[in-house]
């Protein structure tokens, strides 16, 4: 999911889980407004994992539960990502780039993710070779917490799912998502890194078309011409810079996948 801008609390061995998550969400019922009648609270439920075994998140539960809050999806289990096809699904955090990862909790507004966390309590170690995981528990560990500005206006305005807001003619989520991003990574540069020093940058975002092109079914320059319009339709009134910018951004990405052979 992308949250474009994302607000975020971390604590490292200071404040307690149920601090950060009290606070953020007194910030969304008291101070903004959402019903808390419309959350439902997702929580990792423990698993199997290449031969590693994951217990559930308990902790958050009885957190949300003293929290007054009283629907939850328990997400057990490990399943195939459908961005990189591993058993790693969004109830437990591990991917191949951050060497920490553990147990996710988020909330839901109807269909709408609007926040999310993650303890961290896992080294992450990841063999390319094999696509093979493998894990090691973290003596001392730190948590994250944060809402997507973009999605929580959404709410406050009444909408429940990303694709009211979004009518992109994707149904794709990975598409949805990741046109966007590609949008904004065109206009800031990013496609123009170059050296040494930005080598992990590139690899990121090589990763990241990557990924877009083949949740797009293949490089199709007129669907993405399309998509690029009509990602500029939502964020014109804020960002006037990118209106007529079609054709530049389109060509911006069809560069980037001739010079990583995606075409």
């Amino acid at each position: 999911m992308s949250f474009f801008e994302m607000a975020v609390t971390y604590s490292f061995n200071g404040i307690s889980r149920e601090e950060m998550y009290k606070s953020h969400l007194d910030f969304l019922t008291k101070e903004l407004g959402l019903n808390p009648n419309y959350f439902t609270i997702f929580v990792f439920g423990g698993g199997d994992c290449y031969n590693t075994s994951f217990q559930p998140d308990e902790e958050a539960l009885k957190i949300w539960s003293k929290l007054g809050l009283t629907r939850f999806h328990i997400q057990r289990g490990f399943g195939k990502s459908l961005y990189h096809k591993r058993l790693v699904n969004s109830g437990f955090v591990a991917n191949t780039v951050e060497p920490v990862g553990g147990p996710r909790t988020e909330i839901c507004y109807g269909d709408l993710e609007i926040w999310a966390s993650v303890l961290y309590n896992t080294f992450v170690d990841y063999n390319k070779e094999h696509n093979q995981f493998s894990f090691r528990e973290i003596g001392e560990s730190a948590v994250a917490a944060g809402f997507g500005l973009e999605r929580v206006i959404q709410a406050i305005n009444g909408l429940s799912t990303i694709d009211n807001a979004y009518p992109i003619d994707a149904s794709n989520p990975v598409v949805k998502d990741h046109v966007r991003g590609l949008l904004f990574l065109a206009r800031d540069g990013a496609f123009n890194l170059t050296g040494r020093s930005n080598a992990s940058r590139k690899t990121l975002l090589n990763r990241y078309l990557k990924n877009f092109i083949n949740n797009l079914g293949g490089f199709n320059e007129q669907k993405i011409r399309e998509l690029i319009g009509q990602a500029i339709q939502i964020y014109q009134n804020n960002y006037s810079n990118l209106v007529g910018r079609e054709e530049e951004f389109t060509a911006i990405i069809k560069q980037r996948a001739q010079r990583i052979n995606l075409l």
